[in-house]
């Protein structure tokens, strides 16, 4: 699904995680937005009425973001649009502002199934359906122990989460890059070499992933994830 294939000795994350974390960076653009509807001269309201989400609070992103006309639920679960795909960001603006209502994205999924077909955990028991235990973003981010969960013969090499089913996703082509450059990828997080994953301790860990989603694990996790990689590379069924 990449321009050329990973070497055997290379790993991958999850692009949304290869630059800098973005909730710093989307919570500001949030925030900004939010401080100028506050001093819109004919809306008036102080911003300290304003609750700014992005991905910290009890809300239902997606589901707002599909009311809101930002896009559809696509049948691998994301929120699709038809400009950006889903390479996207989500972040949540409460406001006691009475707004205009837009009208909810139109599902342009059709008869596709790439993403589903591609998944090579079948982490999708139908469309618009996802079976968290089965995906390799929960085995290598969410999960306390991944070596009790990764199946080695269908980890890849995925060393922090997956992008599979967007990688597929014909809504992804052609989509432009990120106009912030605090959100584009950093080269070192682009194709790592997992031999040097593996070699972090807790403290290089940290030093070699500052301000990143990646440190959502940690270096023992991640060791763990790269040892089931090269399990799953000597397998000759793998």
């Amino acid at each position: 699904y990449l321009e050329a294939p990973l070497a055997p000795e290379e790993g991958w994350i999850a692009r949304y995680a290869q630059g800098r974390d973005y909730h710093y960076d989307v919570k500001k653009m949030a925030i900004r937005l939010a401080k100028s509807l506050s001093a819109h001269p004919e809306l008036g309201c102080e911003s300290s009425a304003h609750r700014v989400f992005v991905d910290t609070g009890p809300v239902l992103e997606k589901a707002f973001a599909h009311l809101a006309g930002l896009g559809w639920i696509g049948k691998n679960t994301l929120l699709l649009n038809r400009w950006r795909g889903s390479w996207l960001f989500l972040a949540v603006i409460l406001t006691p502002l009475e707004l205009a209502v837009d009208a909810p994205g139109r599902d342009h999924c059709g008869s596709c199934t790439r993403c589903l077909d591609a998944c090579p955990t079948q982490a999708f028991p139908k469309p618009y359906v996802l079976d968290a235990r089965a995906c390799i973003a929960t085995w290598t981010i969410e999960s306390p122990r991944p070596d009790a969960v990764i199946e080695p013969d269908q980890i890849g090499q995925h060393v922090f989460g997956c992008d599979i089913c967007q990688e597929v996703c014909p809504w992804n082509r052609d989509v432009p890059e990120s106009e912030h450059d605090a959100l584009l990828p950093r080269p070192e997080n682009m194709r790592p070499a997992l031999a040097s994953l593996a070699a972090l301790d807790e403290a290089a860990f940290k030093a070699r992933f500052p301000r990143s989603a990646v440190r959502r694990t940690d270096a023992a996790k991640m060791g763990q994830v790269v040892a089931l990689i090269k399990a799953g590379q000597r397998d000759p069924e793998a």
